[in-house]
């Protein structure tokens, strides 16, 4: 088979090399900087979901990607829950400064509302300098939400702009980049969590484990006549200084819906004595080093003391605290005591 390489077809074999693909992207709204992008492009974006999934682009300026929107994906690359916070990373090795704006079709309306707008010149970015890489977290808005695919759009501009400038023309310079996502679909929160089949002793931290698995709750405990050790998260732990039936109470929020439940935990007193005993995340490490150490004591115990001694005994750390941390710095074998 031969090819011809013309000027278009070489162009476009250049661009494959690099995965870009600038297939049709007609049901979105075209938008374009009219002063071009010679001297002001972006060179490179990375972002990241709140579960850890990645996609880049690097190497671009204005003779690989122009002024007008241009669609830097060939299919989605990555779920967005709404409510949850991404991380852009944005590089700028033009010959001058830029801000950024970034926008999502949350609502599937092929356009970008002011309300879309995940930053503008004067948040977020705001001027990102020369030769520079800019990381910020942004928050993906609960309005409106539509499940499906979505497009995000990452639009370079010169001078300052707003967040109702998502598409269209704009007396301005840059490169104006779109990448497809999936927008997953918005649940109301089922607020559960499991309470410690027990025994739960006074005194002693007890924790709760949230059965929510998604990042962008907010989840609120309350321990009944108890103390607060941690109140907030996937994890809540309370302590409470006399026996008895204790209730536990659970706020889940996200977008603007909630729900909440209520368990009861038994607390008891010991009948023996505590036994010490605990577990390190490595029993080897490197010197000047640190690790951490875990409590399994047993039978309630609530009060710990640590030591840790150096193989010369010239080094001696103490703790009170459950799970300390301790530096390792001479080498030989560490005695433990709690």
């Amino acid at each position: 088979m031969k090819y011809i390489f013309t000027k278009a077809n070489l162009l476009a074999s250049v661009l494959g090399i690099f995965g870009w693909f600038n297939q049709s992207n007609a049901q979105i709204c075209a938008a374009n900087n009219s002063l071009n992008c010679t001297g002001d492009y972006l060179s490179g974006i990375t972002f990241k979901n709140s579960g850890g999934t990645s996609y880049s682009v690097s190497g671009m300026n204005c003779v690989n990607t122009g002024p007008s929107n241009k669609l830097m994906t060939n299919g989605v690359v990555m779920d967005i829950t709404p409510g949850e916070v991404i991380t852009m990373t944005i590089e700028n090795t033009c010959i001058f400064s830029e801000y950024v704006g970034v926008w999502i079709d949350l609502n599937g309306s092929n356009d970008f509302s002011a309300a879309e707008c995940l930053c503008t010149s004067s948040n977020g970015f705001g001027s990102i300098p020369v030769n520079t890489t800019k990381t910020v977290s942004l928050t993906i808005p609960c309005i409106g939400a539509k499940a499906g695919k979505a497009i995000l759009r990452v639009r370079c501009m010169y001078t300052t702009f707003n967040a109702s400038q998502g598409c269209g023309t704009q007396t301005n310079y840059g490169n104006i980049l779109d990448f497809e996502v999936n927008v997953k679909s918005v649940s109301p929160p089922l607020a559960d969590f499991a309470v410690p089949v027990g025994p739960n002793f006074i005194k002693t931290p007890i924790t709760f484990n949230s059965t929510a698995t998604n990042s962008a709750y907010a989840q609120k405990w309350t321990f009944q006549s108890g103390t607060a050790v941690i109140g907030s998260g996937a994890k809540g732990k309370g302590s409470w200084a006399n026996i008895g039936y204790y209730n536990v109470k659970l706020v889940q929020q996200f977008c603007g819906m909630s729900d909440s439940i209520i368990k009861s935990v038994k607390i008891e007193k010991p009948t023996v004595a505590p036994v010490a005993d605990f577990i390190a995340t490595s029993n080897q490490v490197e010197v000047f080093y640190t690790a951490q150490l875990s409590d399994l004591s047993t039978n309630g115990a609530y009060i710990w003391n640590w030591t840790a001694t150096s193989p010369s005994g010239a080094i001696v750390y103490t703790s009170k605290d459950q799970n300390p941390v301790f530096s390792f710095d001479e080498l030989g074998w560490w005695d433990i005591c709690l």
